[in-house]
């Protein structure tokens, strides 16, 4: 299996380590690697335009103007599915979040299955907030596809070149919602996502911005028609969505979620009050 993978790098002051060992340690587990580059001229692109003048079969879009991760990951899909022999992408962001060497056991799971995402939360308790993020995020994805995922928002993930290309060609999301909108589109193409579990992931932030909720929604209300989602959950669904653009609290009452929230460290979610700062 032919693998290319995708890694975007967003240029801030405290990735300058983590960027280049991220493609070092990818380097050798793919067969290709194309790194978007979003940021300024700095040091940390010259590191990284020094590893890639140093090795073969890797490639660098440079964004001059930052445009943020989800157009990072469009025009690097875009360019290599227009341009590369590939049978499998791997998306991994550049700051070492997770290990890179779990690439192999992706790549492995693609025999089954043609949308791998990283599990985070599959042996550690989360506290309460992210237990919130989470329910909701699985919940509804779980519901909307058929799927069985704990985890729908890890953006470490591989794909088949067939998903890549849908990708490349239909996704929309301008912030947050690229990786809700990545499964959505698995589904409308009846095919088949799966997690595994990730053997290292980072501490996640103890919030979570009522702006990434809000296009995860917006993400998933695009599809609601092709889906053929109940009315009465797309109602309750855009309900939300309205009352965090006011920023009002809401609750979630959503019996029939619970039975598709899979994950074991996470509370009964029968009702959860979000409040929106």
């Amino acid at each position: 299996m032919k693998t290319q993978a995708l890694i975007p790098i967003l240029y801030n002051a405290h990735n300058a380590y983590e960027a280049p060992e991220a493609i070092r340690r990818v380097y050798p587990l793919v067969d290709s690697i194309l790194v978007i580059y979003d940021g300024p001229e700095t040091d940390l692109l010259n590191s990284v335009q020094k590893i890639s003048r140093a090795a073969e079969n890797l490639e660098i879009i440079h964004h001059k103007n930052p445009q943020g991760k989800t157009k990072a990951i469009k025009d690097g899909l875009k360019y290599v599915c227009e341009t590369h022999n590939f049978d499998a992408l791997i998306q991994i962001d550049g700051d070492l979040e997770q290990n890179p060497e779990d690439i192999p056991f992706f790549i492995e799971k693609l025999n089954t299955a043609d949308l791998v995402i990283g599990n985070r939360y599959h042996r550690k308790k989360l506290d309460e907030h992210r237990s919130g993020a989470v329910c909701l995020a699985s919940g509804i994805l779980n519901y909307s596809t058929g799927f069985e995922l704990t985890d729908v928002l890890c953006g470490f993930r591989a794909f088949t070149k067939e998903l890549g290309e849908i990708f490349s060609e239909r996704l929309c999301s301008e912030g947050y919602g690229l990786e809700v909108e990545e499964i959505m589109l698995t589904k409308i193409a009846d095919k088949k996502a799966v997690n595994i579990p990730l053997s290292f992931a980072k501490s996640q932030n103890k919030y979570t911005d009522a702006e990434k909720i809000l296009q995860n929604l917006n993400a998933i209300l695009i599809y609601t028609k092709e889906l053929g989602m109940d009315k009465n959950f797309v109602e309750q669904l855009e309900d939300i969505k309205n009352k965090m653009v006011r920023r009002e609290s809401f609750d979630i009452n959503f019996p029939f979620l619970e039975s598709k929230i899979i994950c074991k460290y996470l509370p009964n979610m029968d009702a959860y009050t979000f409040r929106c700062r």
